[in-house]
């Protein structure tokens, strides 16, 4: 693993996010390919972000970032989705991503890093393997229009 070569970069062009989609759609299947990408243009996504890590050009692991501030006037650090390619999970690339968004986060002077984790084994890997601590549920809503 230490051998290839892996890039992390942040993903703005057209085409990076055509690529991310493809990748995220294998953590949330029934997203919609116009929608997603309406979604970076719209107005409420300009503290929200796409890194990935790169192996020779092709995107293995991608993170939906959204840099928040509280009341009180804390950043914080959230991780709205968090994927690794399925045939490349296991080997280093989410650990190597996860390690590059930390030091962001530090030097960002955030208060915390919060991640919105739904499947249990991306909870267990964020708890077990990266030391976080449960903290909430959510619940929400759906159709309400």
């Amino acid at each position: 693993m230490d051998a290839i070569m892996k890039t992390f970069v942040e993903l703005t062009s057209e085409s990076d996010l055509e690529e991310a989609f493809h990748v995220i759609k294998e953590l949330n299947p029934s997203i919609k390919f116009r929608s997603f990408m309406d979604s970076y243009s719209h107005p409420w996504s300009m503290n929200r972000h796409l890194y990935g890590i790169r192996q020779n050009r092709e995107l293995i692991s991608v993170a939906d970032v959204w840099f928040l501030i509280t009341g009180c006037n804390e950043k914080i650090f959230w991780i709205n989705a968090f994927i690794t390619k399925n045939g490349f999970r296991s080997k280093g690339y989410g650990k190597f991503l996860n390690d590059k968004l930390l030091g962001m986060a530090i030097k960002m002077n955030c208060k915390e890093i919060r991640v919105h984790a739904h499947r249990k084994s991306a909870q267990k890997y964020w708890i077990k393997e990266r030391g976080f601590s449960e903290f909430s549920t959510i619940y929400r809503k759906e159709n309400i229009t």
